[in-house]
């Protein structure tokens, strides 16, 4: 076909006629753009296709990640709200007329939850691909929006937990550092040198007891507060995504 094309300009252009050169000439040039017109709609046609099947693959990769979270915050709540349950009524068996210091080592020995339960981190490797590939912007800015916005109520309730952790991991240290704990990690957890080291100053006992079933109360207070929004945001996308995915 060039061949042809290259044999016909030079015949125009032997014969001398201008007028018909120019005409082929414009014919040549309207061509070759519709050429390069249709290879650049093909190649949005590609690109489009391509960035459609992404999308679709990010979009079910966001469902199952959401759906794993909301799942883990779920059962986590209410293992924090079955606990916090269990401190009022610790509660209010210690502040009862009746209550002896033997009620509270009864509480701390045998009843007492010195592990805390907590949410570990979230499942985001499917947001972490999407912002480092810049892929985040395959989605419309409502939605990205939306991720970013979970993104940070998420770190929000990471570094809340950390900081109340470690203010009851710190009170944990310093209630075993002066009584033993009866767990099966420490080394003294029961008979006579227990018992003894346990009683030798009840005063202390008590108000270090006391500031441990604070923290955790504490550590939990905070994690409900802050996993209840993360889930209202995880479930308001989830629903989004589900509703995406379904009409594609």
């Amino acid at each position: 076909m060039i061949t042809l094309f290259r044999r016909l300009r030079q015949r125009l252009i032997d014969s001398g006629n201008i007028t018909k050169y120019l005409l082929y000439a414009t014919g040549e040039i309207l061509l070759v753009m519709i050429g390069i017109l249709l290879a650049l709609q093909v190649n949005n046609w590609n690109e489009e296709r391509k960035n459609n099947n992404a999308v679709e693959n990010y979009t079910r990769s966001l469902i199952s990640d959401l759906s794993t979270d909301s799942t883990g915050i779920a059962e986590t709540v209410k293992i924090m709200e079955s606990e916090t349950d269990l401190f009022k009524e610790f509660q209010i068996r210690l502040t009862a007329p009746t209550a002896t210091i033997d009620t509270l080592y009864r509480i701390f020995e045998e009843e007492f939850p010195v592990l805390t339960t907590a949410l570990g981190p979230f499942s985001d490797n499917t947001f972490n691909v999407l912002t480092s590939t810049g892929d985040i912007g395959l989605f419309p800015d409502s939605l990205s929006n939306r991720l970013f916005s979970l993104n940070r109520v998420q770190e929000d309730y990471l570094e809340n937990k950390f900081n109340s952790w470690e203010n009851f991991r710190g009170g944990v240290m310093n209630l075993a550092y002066n009584f033993p704990l009866p767990q099966s990690f420490s080394m003294i957890n029961g008979g006579p040198l227990y018992e003894r080291t346990l009683k030798l100053n009840e005063d202390e006992f008590i108000v270090q007891f006391n500031s441990v079933a604070l923290a955790k109360q504490n550590v939990y207070r905070q994690g409900i507060r802050d996993l209840q929004i993360v889930n209202e945001h995880t479930n308001d996308l989830l629903r989004i995504l589900r509703d995406i995915n379904s009409s594609e």
